[in-house]
């Protein structure tokens, strides 16, 4: 059910694009256990610079871009999720060099 509605909604926003079949889906409700936590933390010894860096598009030869709060200054807050989205917008719409890969789309 929810996966068909984000198909249905990929494809309304790109209807000149083929929205391809999923070839796997996974969902995880972190309230269903009042005692459940989530939380994440960089290893021991990463460079923060180095990291955000290169997490908007962590193999400049694949078309795979990450966005989200884990991966900012802002760590567990909205303004950091928002943060992620930018740097991987920058990196879109940025010019092509020679090294990197264009988008698809």
């Amino acid at each position: 059910m929810l996966l068909g509605e984000v198909q249905r909604c990929l494809r309304e926003m790109h209807p000149e694009s083929e929205v391809p079949e999923p070839v796997g889906s996974a969902l995880m409700h972190w309230g269903a256990d009042p005692r459940e936590v989530g939380w994440h933390f960089w290893r021991s010894g990463a460079v923060s610079d180095e990291v955000l860096e290169l997490t908007p598009q962590p193999e400049p030869s694949l078309p795979i871009y990450l966005a989200g709060e884990a991966f900012s200054r802002q760590q567990s807050w909205v303004e950091g999720a928002l943060e992620g989205a930018e740097a991987v917008l920058e990196r879109l719409l940025a010019p092509a060099s020679a090294d990197s890969v264009a988008p698809l789309g």
